[in-house]
């Protein structure tokens, strides 16, 4: 099995920032072009890029397609693109601009007859992001408890054409402290499809414990922007 590595743009306005544990008011600005670093991490050796409109995260709505079509036409990879998916019409707005792969956050949560509906339609193209604290999926840009735990959710959409499960450990993300392997372990248990790691990452020993664990990919951040880790490393994996 294909173990896959996503270098993460997080999107905004319209710059290219990591947030702390997912806070707003807590953001670095690392790039003023999104595109410019695609094309970079591309350039390296990357085969996959994970994107999220913060923007459309947190306003509930289409915010930075216009970037994001820029970076699925101007380069070769797989992108994979979640913020601000809640309904058919932002879906295919990502796949008329290129997008490989749409990442249903909030909408799977709040929304699940429907995003059940539209991964079916849309059979292999969409992800589940379950993005959680204790085990309990955030929604609305993580601002918002759900109220639902990752493993209802693994439950209810086991049988739908799911694409990946992403899974995000909130309070370890953006923290270079590590992933949550015991977390992860109980996700992939849980579900017979694929799951992809995301937060904590701080560097290649992570990387090799997750791809060891079993699981099929991982995201990679901050880590990369503050180089503990780089494109050129992770595309040896």
């Amino acid at each position: 099995m294909t173990f896959e590595i996503y270098p993460a743009i997080d999107i905004l306005a319209g710059k290219c920032v990591r947030l702390r544990k997912g806070a707003k008011e807590d953001v670095t600005v690392y790039e003023d072009s999104p595109l410019a670093t695609a094309l970079r991490f591309e350039a390296a050796g990357a085969k996959f890029l994970h994107v999220v409109d913060l923007d459309g995260a947190f306003e509930g709505k289409a915010v930075n397609h216009g970037i994001i079509k820029e970076i699925a036409s101007k380069t070769s990879l797989f992108v994979e693109v979640g913020g601000g998916v809640r309904n058919e019409e932002t879906l295919l707005s990502l796949f008329d601009r290129g997008v490989r792969r749409a990442i249903l956050g909030s909408m799977a949560a709040k929304d699940r007859s429907e995003a059940k509906r539209l991964i079916c339609e849309y059979p292999g193209k969409v992800a589940l992001g379950l993005d959680a604290r204790n085990f309990i999926v955030q929604a609305e840009g993580w601002e918002e408890p759900s109220g639902l735990t990752v493993f209802e959710l693994l439950s209810f959409y086991e049988s739908s054409p799911v694409s990946a499960i992403i899974f995000t450990d909130i309070d370890r993300d953006g923290m270079l402290e590590g992933p949550n392997c015991e977390a992860l372990l109980k996700v992939k248990a849980a579900t017979r499809h694929k799951v992809i790691a995301s937060g904590g990452v701080s560097g290649v020993g992570d990387v090799t414990r997750i791809r060891d664990a079993g699981l099929s990919g991982v995201i990679v951040g901050k880590a990369l922007y503050d180089g503990k880790i780089s494109i050129e490393e992770l595309a040896a994996f």
